[in-house]
C-alpha cells in the first residue's frame, strides 16, 4: 500500500461540487415536472342544439391555470375545422364562449368528438351529441 497518495483536497472539493450541482439539478426537473402535473388543466364542454338544417354547438373553453393557453387547432372528429371560429389564446383565469353554426351535413346527428390541440401538442378531447 505504499505509493499511494490521497486526492487533492482542492480535487476532491471540485468533485463534491460538481455532483451536488447534478443533484440539484435532477431534484428540480423532478419536482418541476410533478408540479406541472397537478397544475389546473383547461377544459371545454360543448352544447349542441340542431333545426332541421344547421347544428348549433356553443363551446366554452376555460383555462383555469396561471399561463396563457395557445391553440393551434379544433377540429370535430378530426374533420370539421372550426379554428378560425375561436381566438387562438386564451389567457390564465379567462374562458372563451362561442357559438358556432355549422351545416348539419357536416356534423350529423349522432355522437361526435370535439379535439383542441395546443400549440405544445397537447390535447382535450371532448364528447357531445347532436
Amino acid at each position: 500500500m505504499r505509493g499511494l497518495r490521497a486526492v487533492s483536497p482542492l480535487i476532491a472539493a471540485a468533485i463534491l461540487l460538481v455532483v451536488t450541482l447534478i443533484g440539484g439539478v435532477i431534484i428540480y426537473n423532478y419536482m418541476a415536472n410533478s408540479i406541472a402535473a397537478y397544475a389546473p388543466q383547461p377544459t371545454v364542454t360543448v352544447d349542441a342544439s340542431t333545426n332541421s338544417t344547421h347544428v348549433f354547438l356553443l363551446v366554452r373553453i376555460d383555462n383555469p391555470g396561471k399561463a396563457t393557453i395557445s391553440i393551434q387547432s379544433v377540429t370535430i372528429d378530426g374533420k370539421v375545422d372550426i379554428t378560425s371560429s375561436l381566438p387562438s389564446t386564451i389567457g390564465p383565469g379567462k374562458y372563451v364562449s362561442k357559438t358556432i353554426i355549422l351545416p348539419l351535413s357536416s356534423v350529423p346527428v349522432g355522437k361526435h368528438v370535439l379535439i383542441l390541440t395546443y400549440n405544445d401538442g397537447r390535447q382535450v378531447k371532448t364528447e357531445f351529441t347532436v
